[in-house]
């Protein structure tokens, strides 16, 4: 199967075959079958007690030692600039959420004045510390401005969608009209997301 996936858009890169074939924990349907085997079918007791054994040795082999597989091959435990900026982006995201809820509870009286503006200094600080990452980043690795340019190109495209559907809702558009649209926003989103994936 992989190798036929190769051959498309859909391949699976080469540091999971391993895995998929190590991880393939299959003692469930082997115990299921020699539980069904018939009461008097010969030497049933020996099958089902191999069969255990079997499925423990498989789980706790392949189990245990499925996490440095995973490490030895670089799957996890290795972050690419583009992970870490994307995480330095979201916590920005998640910060400044915090701040708007701040402002929110300080409008509506919900929490003290004192207390809002420790939790606004502290989630500030957190804000500026994920925006520095992320600039530093971005400043240091140049193809971190094509993820940037991909990120808002996808939000816009959201964006469109979301405004389409309301559109739709309120009349603004036929529903011809919105599938044509809406066909042509998610097309572009497709591309989108399979340029952000090529290599």
């Amino acid at each position: 199967m992989c190798a036929l996936l190769g051959r498309t858009r859909e391949r699976v890169p080469r540091a999971w075959i391993p895995v998929l074939t190590w991880g393939g924990l299959r003692g469930g349907l082997s115990m299921v079958l020699a539980l069904t085997l018939p009461a008097d079918f010969p030497q049933r007791g020996l099958l089902v007690t191999m069969t255990f054994g079997v499925v423990v040795l498989s789980i706790l082999g392949q189990g245990l030692t499925i996490g440095p597989l995973l490490r030895r091959l670089g799957v996890v435990g290795h972050h690419s600039p583009r992970t870490d900026y994307a995480r330095a982006r979201a916590a920005l995201v998640l910060a400044e959420s915090a701040l708007g809820e701040i402002e929110r509870m300080t409008r509506s009286r919900r929490v003290p004045a004192d207390v809002a503006a420790d939790l606004r200094a502290t989630y500030e600080a957190r804000a500026h510390a994920a925006e520095s990452a992320a600039d530093a980043l971005r400043l240091e690795r140049g193809e971190l401005r094509e993820v940037e340019a991909q990120r808002a190109a996808r939000h816009l495209l959201l964006v469109e969608k979301d405004r389409l559907i309301a559109a739709r809702r309120t009349g603004e558009v036929s529903d011809e009209v919105y599938h044509a649209l809406a066909a042509d926003a998610d097309a572009r989103l497709v591309a989108l997301d399979a340029a952000g994936d090529a290599p």
